[in-house]
């Protein structure tokens, strides 16, 4: 969405972080031979998801939580939803920041409970906007014995009814599918 790269220029003084989580997942789904369309929140409805069966939401830091609840309709259905970190973590209705992650009702949808939030970065100097790293080894994501890839936030949830795929290094939950109704959402 718009918003949502408006709000990641403001929050880093840059895109680099919307336009790169929009290229990794173009490139993963593309990867997994998928087809790719991008579409925005104006298109985002009942009619206009008719045919697809996939959804993916990178960086969808800022959500009207009414096109969530059509997005818990596609699943219900039997469509499948990926959603990154900080999804919804700012409601487009009200313009405040979520209660719990992901935001704008998904939390409800998904059935989780966020428990902690870290960051292997911070800010040192926010007059220079000096980023420092402040953990000695990067967050690392595993599936089985596989390694995945390294990443900035480790979000520590209450699962519920969901099923772990892939963990950190400590072995905590980092990406999970919940099923509701025919089909699920991965986050």
């Amino acid at each position: 969405s718009k918003e949502s790269e408006i709000y990641s220029w403001i929050a880093t003084y840059g895109t680099e972080v919307y336009n790169q989580s929009l290229l990794g997942a173009y490139a993963l789904l593309r990867q997994c031979n998928r087809d790719v369309e991008f579409f925005t929140d104006a298109e985002l409805t009942e009619e206009g998801l008719g045919g697809f069966d996939f959804l993916c939401f990178p960086a969808a830091f800022c959500m009207n939580p009414e096109k969530v609840v059509v997005v818990e309709e596609f699943v219900k259905n039997g469509g499948t939803v990926m959603f990154e970190a900080f999804a919804g973590m700012i409601d487009l209705t009200t313009g405040m920041h979520a209660d719990n992650l992901p935001g704008c009702g998904l939390t409800d949808v998904c059935g989780l409970k966020l428990e902690a939030a870290y960051s292997s970065s911070m800010i040192d100097n926010a007059y220079n906007w000096k980023m420092v790293n402040n953990s000695p080894e990067e967050i690392l994501l595993y599936a089985g014995e596989e390694r995945l890839s390294g990443w900035k936030h480790l979000l520590r949830y209450r699962l519920g009814r969901a099923e772990v795929l892939a963990e950190f290094t400590d072995r905590s939950p980092a990406i999970f599918s919940v099923p509701i109704g025919k089909g699920r959402m991965i986050h």
